[in-house]
């Protein structure tokens, strides 16, 4: 398993990450670090102990904690142990919190250990891209991974696990090449049972859930950016932006150009 940790400048916007760190070797007992107004997220690939407002309990291997600078914490064992981590600042982080239904200082227990490397591993491409990170790409990679992390932990309890980790592939993946041969491969099913499991717990088929994301995507930036329509296209998971214009109108039932007109129009 790979490790590092990456340093990052300010990034415009309202959210700016400016530390992450992936299966990171801890050998120490950590606390606070009183760093202006930053959180911290952290994913444990680990047991040890951990205090939250002054109440012992212990992580398990992926766990996971959201808390802010000023909140009481203490965790670690003395002995080399590993945990991944973002810290973060902006006034967008209360927002990402009510969406995602997630509280600070709370403990939460995620069964699926791959979930958070998926997401973390997506924010890390991201800040790291050759042309520049885009703000509104991260805010939306740390909602869907927040959301999946609430999902996996409270109602999802009633649908099959392998459902629920085909729909976590799903939101880990959509922006890449992803098809349901692929996903019926890694949560063991075939292509028909996942098919129709996925459709009776979400009420969509897989690759139309794919699509929505994508759709979602790409409403985000052509209202929140100046992305030429190609550039939309790409980073909403369409190589082809001709085929990706046919899909927005057919869906939106304007092109993605009108789309963008009519929410400037709606703004003034």
């Amino acid at each position: 398993m790979k490790s590092f940790r990456s340093v990052f400048d300010p990034q415009k916007g309202s959210l700016s990450i400016s530390v992450l760190g992936y299966h990171h070797n801890i050998g120490e007992v950590t606390g606070n670090l009183m760093l202006r107004e930053d959180w911290f997220c952290f994913v444990f690939h680990a047991e040890v102990p951990i205090s939250l407002n002054g109440v012992w309990q212990k992580t398990r291997v992926g766990s996971f904690v959201i808390h802010n600078v000023n909140d009481p914490i203490s965790h670690g064992l003395k002995a080399t142990w590993r945990r991944s981590w973002i810290r973060f600042s902006g006034e967008e982080v209360d927002v990402l919190l009510f969406k995602s239904g997630l509280k600070t200082q709370c403990l939460y227990h995620v069964d699926d250990v791959n979930l958070h490397d998926a997401w973390l591993l997506a924010i890390h491409n991201e800040l790291q891209h050759p042309l520049g990170s885009d703000g509104r790409t991260v805010y939306d990679l740390i909602a869907c991974w927040w959301r999946s992390v609430s999902r996996a932990t409270s109602s999802d309890q009633m649908h099959p696990k392998a459902i629920i980790k085909a729909r976590n592939i799903i939101e880990a993946n959509y922006l890449n090449d992803i098809c349901l041969e692929m996903i019926a491969q890694d949560v063991g099913l075939s292509v028909t049972h996942l098919c129709r499991g996925f459709n009776s717990a979400f009420s969509v088929s897989p690759m139309r859930y794919v699509q929505r994301l994508r759709l979602q995507q790409a409403d985000e930036l052509l209202q929140g950016s100046d992305l030429s329509i190609s550039e939309v296209a790409e980073k909403s998971g369409y190589k082809d932006v001709y085929y990706f214009s046919r899909v927005f109108k057919k869906e939106r039932s304007c092109t993605p150009s009108q789309f963008r007109k009519k929410q400037s129009l709606a703004e003034n």
